[in-house]
């Protein structure tokens, strides 16, 4: 049997063994109203609700990059990837540079 199964039931078993224990443990919830008695089950359920409940817009929601950016990006990064492998540089220049240029050509050299 698999090792991450077991623990997955061992710790199944373990919450429900310390739910079982905390049934009557209440406790008083504020939320513009004060609510009395809760079980504190239901408080921790309640609770894990509410956040899986406003992470889904966040998970199922739209995508902000576009799909040609993100492929273009794959393909940039596949060019780069080649270029390290066959030993150029990818390293982009500028078009335009106001620094003056570290070359030196050969007729200003003599």
């Amino acid at each position: 049997m698999p090792v991450k199964l077991i623990i997955a039931i061992a710790l199944m078993v373990l919450v429900a063994v310390l739910t079982g224990f905390n049934l009557d443990n209440r406790c008083a919830i504020w939320c513009f109203h004060t609510f009395e008695n809760v079980p504190v089950i239901g408080a921790i359920l309640g609770s894990f609700v509410a956040g899986v409940l406003v992470t889904l817009p966040f998970t199922f929601g739209k995508r902000r990059t576009s799909v040609k950016t993100t492929s273009s990006k794959r393909e940039q990064k596949k060019a780069e990837k080649a270029a390290k492998l066959s030993g150029e540089s990818t390293a982009s220049v500028p078009a335009s540079t106001d620094a003056p240029s570290a070359e030196v050509s050969s007729s200003e050299n003599s």
